[in-house]
């Protein structure tokens, strides 16, 4: 497989198209530097973020909806309530394991 990376519609400045071969004789950080790069030149010609990610969002929050009320037995007022705690409790499990990790590594973390 091999990955044509362009710069917009135009040539970079060198005036050629880089290619990057995929390889198994790849190490883990020249991997991880072509996802990069693939992932910064596919946002470059992402002309609308928002929509490119809106799907994502709405899954996410589904998922809140989902894990309060799967039957679709509540109203919405208390579906949207009970959905808002759901995703406020989400951050703060986040939080406390940031917490937590830096309690192991010794760094101290700022809330």
């Amino acid at each position: 497989m091999v990955c044509y990376v362009e710069f917009g519609n135009q040539p970079n400045p060198k005036g050629r198209t880089v290619v990057v071969a995929a390889s198994a004789n790849l190490t883990p950080a020249e991997r991880t530097a072509r996802a990069r790069l693939a992932a910064h030149v596919s946002w470059a010609k992402t002309p609308d973020r928002s929509a490119r990610t809106a799907a994502a969002r709405a899954a996410f929050e589904q998922k809140f909806f989902d894990e309060v009320d799967p039957n679709r037995e509540l109203s919405e007022a208390e579906r949207e309530k009970r959905a808002a705690n759901a995703r406020k409790a989400y951050y703060e499990r986040l939080l406390l394991s940031r917490l937590r990790a830096g309690r192991k590594t010794g760094v101290v973390l700022r809330d």
